[in-house]
């Protein structure tokens, strides 16, 4: 939902540069050699790609939608493509780009001609606006290339339209139908939707069949208690398509050091190697079995593969799970269902962010953001399956098959074992809004289970019930759980990103896909991980029912911690036996450049677990606002010391009983069980209006630095917590930016109160009250 609000912030800035500034766009029109060029844009709505994408709100396809206030934009680099697939050989007559601010210096169009791009047009003189190329002679293409050379401003390569015109060739040389390598538009490509890869070499005309398999491979020697065991298998098979089980069903069969039998589909499988973090296929490809040992000692395996025709299995293989450091997955807490725990029973508290998609650069930047992450102590993300991101199904690959989109499988491999190796946990979105919307992010065109792209589907709702959209669903859902079911590391499967944006939102028909598609992961995943959802009010018993645990998200609310508050109330009330977090929160983009201290950030991150979440806030605008203003320290170090050694299931907690001795301008949050508290107090000045005043002040007085703004401090505040044991406590206050013991000291209650003496403040103190 969130990038909407960064289109609406850019339209209003649009909207106020043309307004108020006088803004001359020029406009070229060069003719290479004058033809009459033909009416119809062939290349709109066709599937585009590109090098990389400036943001989400940038994608290639913007290009190519025939809409004003839509765009692609790239990194701020030099060397960067949009490529089209116009779906057929046409005659092209002409092109034209219109650009935006960011334009190209230096650009060639090109068209693939079977084995390499041919350039038919170039520009060394770039000056933006309107080009209108027409070409001296008709070229025949299926795929055709905006190749940047030379950017020529600072930023990267921008375009509202990319146009081309021309008829259907008349027998074309079938030459020009062969898919291009991606890797052609550098020889150290970056991309981002890359052109589809060359298929698999598996396809057969004939029947599916197995006639032998060739080996079982385990990849790796020794294997600890909760680490990956990986098996990799190579079969003499025929087969049409690996990714559904109808045609060809491999599997290996378990049996536990206790007895018990698991059943692990094998996935299909394409390799890649890496340069300088990008992926790169190579024609490897096989299938695995992805298997996580939850017990000690040995245990034994046997591959089965089946087409309807055939049958056969392996011989039977070994290996031994030792004792490991790993807490295994993660749970809702037996002794306290409004929090989490590991298997072993050590508890599980969430301290992260979204960092739902990346900018291009898929395994830099989470390698990037998740080595921030850890470093400030955090063990969470949120992240997206979106079609311009890992999902393994869209427009170019059609449904059931996920060969050209291989590549971002892999991408989420690197990513998931990125946040194993530091202790982080994925909730992972498998379906956002957008997909099947047709006003807010829409992407409904562009869906391959629309009837228009080859699916069964005439509108988004009918992807809960017709038949072939649940079969191609519940195969796609296999494939994920098989390939990334293994891992501890996902904190849990999230059905729907904000669900309430879509058709399919009423509780009469998600409720019994909820149902279905919740039972369907207790037979298929033997890991049992958590499952969520985002999107439905708390009303729609039957949607939160099957759940293991709720959430909800905040979007410009002017108090956070009492918004949180209220809502985590009326959740608690409805589903007591469930967790809760903050899924999502945050400000529009524009309400944040007054702050970049992070405060509003700061008192989401902290006001969901001090009024009863089972984490933090997960705060949005990882990429154009937590990052670029490195507050990943400001934000998660504090917290993340502070609740570390808590065991919050532990006790049964309450409001906090906790006011001041005498009139303060400031509030207190928290929470209290019978002889402990955790409590949260606040400068009621410490607020994103103060910065938005304090700053509009500073340039109306004409301060050097506009942002050089300090809060009103608060002395001599003392406060009181009533309803305790009479007895001594240990009271700690602690810093909450990074994380140390400001004040420690024993107090003893009088008459059921508990009186602190608060240091001075100007932002908050977090506090500790334990039995001394």
């Amino acid at each position: 939902m969130e990038y909407i609000m960064r289109k609406k912030l850019w339209l209003f800035l649009m909207g106020f540069l043309f307004v108020f500034l006088p803004i001359n766009i020029p406009k070229w029109h060069l003719a290479v050699q004058a033809q009459d060029p033909s009416p119809e844009n062939i290349a709109l709505g066709k599937p585009a790609f590109s090098s990389t994408i400036e943001n989400s709100g940038y994608l290639p396809e913007y290009a190519v939608d025939g809409l004003e206030n839509t765009r692609w934009s790239t990194e701020y680099a030099d060397e960067q493509w949009l490529a089209v697939d116009l779906a057929g050989v046409y005659a092209i007559t002409q092109f034209t780009l219109t650009w935006e601010a960011a334009y190209g210096g230096e650009y060639e169009l090109q068209v693939w001609d079977g084995e390499v791009w041919q350039t038919v047009f170039s520009e060394s003189t770039g000056n933006g606006g309107e080009d209108d190329i027409i070409l001296s002679e008709v070229v025949n293409a299926r795929f055709v290339r905006m190749n940047g050379i030379k950017r020529a401003t600072s930023w990267g390569y921008s375009l509202w339209e990319f146009e081309v015109y021309g008829t259907p060739a008349e027998n074309p040389d079938p030459d020009l139908e062969n898919t291009p390598d991606i890797f052609t538009a550098t020889d150290t490509p970056i991309e981002s939707t890359p052109i589809p890869t060359e298929e698999a070499p598996v396809v057969s005309d004939g029947a599916s069949e197995v006639r032998a398999i060739q080996s079982v491979t385990p990849l790796v020697s020794e294997i600890g208690l909760y680490e990956k065991f990986e098996l990799e298998i190579a079969l003499d098979a025929t087969f049409t398509n690996p990714y559904d089980p109808t045609d060809i069903l491999v599997e290996a069969q378990f049996e536990a050091p206790s007895g018990r039998e698991i059943t692990i589909p094998a996935f299909y499988y394409r390799d890649f190697t890496e340069d300088t973090g990008q992926p790169i296929a190579t024609n490897n490809f096989a299938w695995r079995v992805r298997f996580t040992p939850q017990e000690i000692g040995e245990y034994r395996y046997q591959v089965m593969a089946s087409t309807v025709s055939s049958s056969i299995q392996s011989e039977a293989g070994t290996f031994v799970a030792s004792e490991s450091s790993l807490p295994g997955f993660i749970r809702v807490d037996s002794r306290n269902p409004r929090y989490f725990a590991f298997d072993d029973g050590s508890p599980y508290f969430p301290v992260g962010l979204d960092v739902a998609w990346s900018n291009g650069d898929t395994i830099t930047d989470y390698t990037t953001w998740l080595d921030a992450l850890q470093a400030s102590g955090g063990n969470f993300i949120r992240l997206w399956m979106a079609p311009w991101n890992m999902t393994i199904e869209w427009t170019d690959t059609g449904l059931g098959n996920y060969d050209k989109r291989q590549f971002r499988a892999y991408e989420l491999d690197r990513v998931i074992e990125l946040a194993e190796e530091r202790g982080i946990y994925i909730m992972l979105t498998l379906l956002n809004h957008g997909q099947f919307n047709t006003t807010v992010n829409p992407e409904w065109d562009l869906n391959p289970y629309n009837v228009e792209n080859g699916g069964p589907c005439e509108a988004p709702e009918c992807f809960a019930t017709n038949p072939e959209a649940i079969r191609f669903w519940e195969q796609r859902l296999r494939y994920i759980v098989a390939r990334w079911g293994y891992s501890p590391n996902i904190m849990a499967w999230e059905w729907w990103n904000e669900i309430n944006w879509t058709p399919l939102s009423s509780e009469e028909i998600l409720a019994p896909w909820i149902k279905r598609n919740t039972a369907l992961l207790d037979e298929i995943d033997p890991y049992n991980h958590l499952v969520t959802h985002s999107g439905s009010p708390v009303a729609l018993e039957g949607v939160w029912s099957p759940l293991d645990f709720a959430q909800d998200h905040f979007y410009d609310r002017d108090d956070f911690p009492r918004t949180f508050g209220n809502a985590i109330e009326e959740w608690s009330a409805a589903y007591p036996d469930k967790p809760f977090l903050v899924g999502e929160f945050g400000r529009n983009s524009g309400a944040l450049i007054y702050d970049l201290q992070g405060v509003e950030m700061h008192l989401g991150i902290w006001g969901a677990p001090m009024t009863g979440a089972a984490g933090t806030g997960m705060s949005w605008w990882w990429d154009t606002y937590i990052h670029p203003n490195n507050l990943w320290n400001q934000l998660y170090t504090g917290i993340s010391a502070f609740f570390k050694d808590e065991d919050l299931a532990a006790h049964q907690w309450s409001k906090p009983n906790a006011d001041f001795a005498e009139r303060t301008k400031a509030r207190v949050l928290g929470l209290q069980a019978e002889d402990t508290a955790i409590l949260w107090v606040i400068n009621r000045d410490y607020s994103a209006q103060y910065l938005e005043k304090a700053y509009l002040k500073n340039l109306r007085n004409k301060v050097a630095d506009p942002y050089a703004i300090s809060f009103p401090e608060i002395e001599g505040a003392v406060l009181l917590v009533s309803d305790l044991p009479t007895g001594a406590y240990q009271v700690e206050i602690w810093d909450t930016i990074d994380g140390t013991v400001m004040q420690s000291e024993v107090i003893e209650s009088a008459d059921g109160v508990l009186t602190i003496p608060l240091p001075t403040f100007s932002s908050d103190l977090a506090i500790k009250v334990k039995p001394a």
